[in-house]
C-alpha cells in the first residue's frame, strides 16, 4: 500500500522492496524513511516519527490515500473520454 501511494504522489520516488523486515538498525530503514517522507508530505505532520499506529493519523490516511488516487484517475479518465 505504502508502494502505491508514494508512487502516486510523491514522485520521484523509487518502489520499496517487499521482505517484511527493516533490517538491524529500522531508523535507518528505506521503508521507514518512506514513512517518514509521507508523513511529511500527506499527513502534513511536524515531525515524522516513521510509525504507523493503528487508528493513528498515519494509518488513517494511508488507507484513504489509495481511494483518492482511484477516484482522481476515474475523473480523469472520464474526462479523457469526453474529448474522444
Amino acid at each position: 500500500m505504502l508502494n502505491l501511494v508514494l508512487l502516486s504522489l510523491i514522485t520521484p520516488t523509487q518502489k520499496l522492496k517487499v521482505d517484511s523486515r527493516l533490517g538491524s538498525r529500522p531508523e535507518n530503514s528505506k521503508t521507514v524513511a518512506a514513512i517518514k517522507l509521507f508523513q511529511s508530505k500527506v499527513v502534513n505532520m511536524v515531525r515524522p516519527d516513521g510509525k504507523i499506529d493503528p487508528n493513528g493519523r498515519t494509518h488513517s490516511e494511508i488507507n484513504v490515500t489509495p481511494i483518492l488516487i482511484g477516484i482522481a484517475l476515474l475523473v480523469q479518465l472520464r474526462c479523457l473520454s469526453c474529448l474522444i
